[in-house]
């Protein structure tokens, strides 16, 4: 989850799967209340980096990348491309903007509520 903030939907997530969830949150209150999140509700699943994404040292490739409206779609692919392969489905929330940050990006789908806007890359 790349700035992960508050930590949905990540921490959600933690507690209904087993699998392994990296929280990226630069800001330390946001990564102290993480980090103390994941102490109390015992969740070892959950592996919090006060850190940018873009500084991330760890080898992992994800299988799915989320984020909400932290930045263009097409800056966030790029900052992601250490931790993404050919496998990897980007899972963000989006704005009215969406349809022009797609410009030239062929695999996707989009799922609209409200006003807000759901994007499946692949």
């Amino acid at each position: 989850d790349i700035g992960s903030g508050a930590g949905f939907p990540a921490v959600f997530l933690a507690f209904l799967l087993q699998s392994n969830f990296h929280l990226f949150e630069p800001n330390p209150k946001k990564a102290a209340f993480l980090r103390t999140l994941k102490i109390e509700c015992e969740l070892s699943n959950l592996h919090i980096y006060k850190e940018k994404i873009q500084e991330c040292k760890n080898t992992f490739k994800a299988d799915i990348i989320t984020s909400r409206a932290l930045m263009d779609v097409k800056p966030l692919l790029e900052i992601c491309k250490n931790l993404k392969d050919e496998n990897t489905v980007f899972i963000l929330w989006k704005g009215s903007e969406i349809y022009q940050e797609l410009e030239n990006i062929k695999d996707y789908e989009i799922f609209e509520n409200d006003l807000r806007k759901y994007c499946i890359l692949k």
